[in-house]
């Protein structure tokens, strides 16, 4: 006869057996998973996904290499610079004629289109005691005079314009300003004893302005008053005295001066800088 303990360890036993042998017929049962395999699948399986997405990528070329010498890439950038030049002045200066000219074309940078800023070509002006309720004593003008009559053009009207075409003392002038170079210059505006309008280009020079006049198109560059582009150029504009003073200065220095006024017909933030 079996003691009570040799029966119990029989029947684990069996239960043992039948759950090993018949546990996948269980449909409640928990299927066993090799875990250290399922990893190792994983890894094998990511790194194989990740080789297949590199092969199949598509490198990018290597650059091909400039043939040519330094000195050939510049030419043609020259020549690239002076065609785009020529089609500027083709299109908004028809008069003029490219082809006579004291600078290279290619130093030119066409930027607005012709008249893109509007030159101030009918004046007005407020007397020094209209101008003191809008001009602080240490606001920039150009101090202009001629023929005993003295005007200021405020910088903050000149920087949105750059010309003011203008007769003083009886004389036709024009006063000029260049915000990137901060040049204040006037010219008289008679040329070969005719009266010409002048307006803004479009267009630098060095970062300098350059203007043109209205009767024969030709471009002038403000800095030199020389005229660059067109029949006459080489040609010189007279210049005449001019300078960039504070307004208190100007208004203690000229009390029966005028001063150029905001009344432009151009709705403008005078006082706000542009650049």
């Amino acid at each position: 006869m079996f003691g009570r303990r040799s029966v119990l360890a029989v029947v684990a036993g069996a239960a043992l057996l039948i759950a090993a042998c018949g546990g996948d017929d269980d449909p409640t049962s928990t299927p066993t998973v090799d875990a250290t395999a399922e990893a190792t699948g994983e890894a094998t399986g990511s790194a194989e996904a990740e080789a297949t997405a590199t092969a199949s990528r598509t490198p990018f070329p290597a650059p091909t290499p400039d043939p040519r010498t330094p000195e050939e890439i510049e030419e043609a950038a020259r020549l690239r610079d002076a065609e785009r030049t020529q089609r500027f002045i083709a299109r908004d200066y028809p008069l003029n004629n490219f082809d006579v000219a004291t600078v290279e074309l290619w130093e030119i940078l066409p930027l607005l289109p012709r008249d893109g800023i509007r030159s101030i070509d009918s004046p007005n002006f407020d007397t020094i005691e209209e101008a003191n309720a809008w001009l602080d004593d240490s606001e920039p003008v150009i101090a202009f005079e001629l023929n005993g009559e003295a005007r200021a053009y405020p910088l903050q009207i000149l920087t949105w314009h750059e010309i003011v075409n203008d007769v003083v003392g009886g004389e036709p002038v024009i006063v000029t300003y260049c915000p990137l170079c901060n040049t204040a210059i006037a010219f008289s505006r008679v040329v070969d004893g005719e009266t010409r309008e002048f307006g803004v280009s479009g267009a630098l020079r060095r970062n300098d302005l350059i203007m043109y006049d209205r009767e024969t198109e030709t471009l002038w560059q403000q800095i030199t008053g020389e005229a660059i582009v067109g029949e006459p150029a080489g040609s010189q504009l007279d210049f005449l005295t001019s300078q960039i003073v504070s307004w208190g200065d100007f208004r203690d220095s000229f009390p029966e001066a005028t001063v150029l006024n905001r009344e432009t017909g151009r709705a403008v933030n005078y006082g706000e800088n542009p650049y």
